[in-house]
């Protein structure tokens, strides 16, 4: 599965002249059984400790799972106690520190569990689904689950935060509008079927019908977390939307994956073409943009800070590159 990889984050780093180390563990590399990890990702044996030289952390998604109190049964498709111990650990170390902290999709779900929140299965009903294709005729609805390409509400918090509100305005101005300010909702790429409860000190930034809690920002810092992915791509969409019409299983082998029927598969299909069609994609990939190199440039600034605090010149502070984590909790 492509799902776990850095997607448009990539370039905005590269773009942006910041160092980066995307990590895994072997415990989590060795549970998932639909295929080696990514050669970009070190396979390390535990997560580091607390932020040391490190300027950001990015968290990143699994289809492994951090529901705050797992139903028996479910261990195989849970991560370790252990290791959402050191994930919030390190969370909390770069929070701390005045370090921005971005988590996206399972790594949102892992920043709320850090500061108060639970994690939980979204309810197997009509309501709390939503999917490109019509499965009411089939016997496996897929209920509890969000999936594909789909519109957020954001909230007045999230126009009034510098970050967002700024990278709303890019992801806006990036669709297609014939010359004038789009009014068109954003969209982005969406496959989970748990959420997260909002930590204390929150802010919610973002809403759905069928997931009420999106995105929110820990008040007073930059520290962000989203539950859709805002690191997917055209190319990565296209792959997952092929993986969700073959039933794809990151727990099983292909040869027991059930794919969607064929009408199915052309619903799916013709949600895509119209994703790809509307101008989403480029307006997720704008926002995203603007919001991560707004993270660098203040992870930049602090770092410029504990420079001058401890006497280094200027011009070695001007000349600072920020190192960045990500973590990936699959493979």
């Amino acid at each position: 599965s492509s799902e776990e990889g850095m997607g448009v984050l990539t370039g905005v780093l590269q773009e942006a002249g910041a160092k980066f180390d995307e990590i895994s563990t072997q415990e989590n590399v060795g549970r998932l059984v639909s295929g080696p990890p990514s050669s970009t990702v070190q396979v390390v044996e535990f997560l580091p400790r607390d932020s040391g030289n490190y300027d950001m952390l990015i968290v990143l998604g699994s289809p492994l799972n951090v529901k705050t109190d797992p139903p028996p049964g479910t261990e195989d498709s849970e991560l370790s106690p252990q290791f959402i111990s050191q994930c919030e650990v390190l969370i909390r170390s770069f929070h701390v520190a005045s370090k921005p902290v971005l988590g996206i999709c399972l790594g949102s779900q892992l920043v709320a569990r850090s500061f108060g929140g639970t994690v939980a299965a979204l309810p197997k009903d009509a309501a709390h689904t939503t999917l490109p294709v019509d499965l009411s005729d089939q016997e496996d609805q897929q209920f509890g689950t969000e999936f594909g390409w789909q519109p957020q509400t954001f909230t007045a918090d999230a126009e009034d935060d510098d970050v967002v509100g700024a990278a709303l305005r890019a992801g806006r101005a990036a669709l297609p509008a014939n010359g004038k300010p789009s009014t068109a909702p954003l969209k982005f790429m969406q496959w989970h079927g748990d959420t997260f409860s909002m930590p204390p000190g929150s802010l919610r930034l973002s809403t759905h019908p069928s997931c009420e809690n999106q995105a929110f920002r820990i008040k007073g810092t930059r520290t962000y977390a989203f539950q859709y992915h805002i690191e997917v791509g055209q190319s990565d969409t296209e792959q997952w939307y092929k993986e969700f019409c073959l039933g794809w299983d990151s727990f099983g082998e292909e040869s027991e994956m059930v794919p969607l029927s064929s009408k199915h598969q052309e619903q799916a299909k013709a949600h895509l073409a119209k994703v790809l069609a509307d101008g989403s994609i480029p307006g997720a990939e704008a926002f995203t943009r603007s919001l991560v190199l707004s993270l660098l440039a203040h992870a930049r600034h602090m770092r410029r800070q504990r420079y001058i605090s401890k006497g280094a010149t200027v011009a070695a502070v001007s000349t600072v590159v920020v190192a960045l984590l990500a973590v990936i909790c699959g493979k």
